[in-house]
């Protein structure tokens, strides 16, 4: 069993690694604009509530500079913290599920990149229905109702992997967990992973 502080670590490396634009490891993170106010205490957020508040962020974006740290704090309700590679922060949530927003910045025009992804500090592959609200029909709906162009995008094999949403110069990218229905079929259920 690998200790809670470990995984964390290993796990938010893996999601500020995975942000476009993050530096690699090791090079200190460029200097947005604006920096973070200072670390006050965080509301408890379920993943209903989290994943609302992130709908809520992309609904308000015209363009990609509307990334803000500003914006972000004040839509998510949350006070972001410095790590190496960008801003971040993570709550557990039931079981052993945490969630993590983060952002980074790119080096050319400072432009920032956003995700929040939904963490099993045991097993990275686990189900994730005790936290599937909103599952990934509502983000679909709701990405789709904003004007977001859906582009699924399959393996070799014709199963479905990963799902962009586009909009403008806004590129949004939608990391599914896939179940097997009755039939033998797979279809996306919930949602690992949404980032900008």
């Amino acid at each position: 069993m690998m200790p809670l502080k470990l995984a964390l670590t290993i796990s938010l490396f893996a999601v500020l690694s995975a942000c476009a634009g993050a530096p690699p490891p090791g090079a200190p993170p460029a200097a947005p604009r604006e920096r973070p106010t200072t670390a006050t205490a965080n509301p408890a957020l379920s993943a209903e509530e989290v994943s609302m508040r992130f709908l809520r962020l992309i609904e308000g974006l015209r363009s990609r500079g509307d990334i803000t740290v500003e914006r972000v704090q004040k839509t998510m309700g949350v006070t972001l913290q410095w790590n190496t590679g960008g801003l971040f922060h993570l709550q557990d949530l039931e079981g052993d599920w945490f969630y993590v927003l983060s952002m980074a910045f790119s080096e050319a025009g400072q432009k920032a990149k956003i995700a929040l992804d939904f963490v099993n500090r045991m097993n990275r592959s686990a189900d994730m229905s005790s936290i599937c609200n909103p599952d990934f029909a509502r983000y679909q709906a709701a990405l789709k109702k904003m004007g977001y162009q859906e582009t699924p995008l399959r393996d070799k094999s014709g199963q479905l992997t990963y799902i962009t949403y586009s909009k403008g110069d806004i590129l949004i990218g939608l990391v599914p967990q896939l179940k097997i229905s009755r039939e033998g079929k797979t279809y996306p259920a919930c949602v690992r992973r949404i980032g900008l």
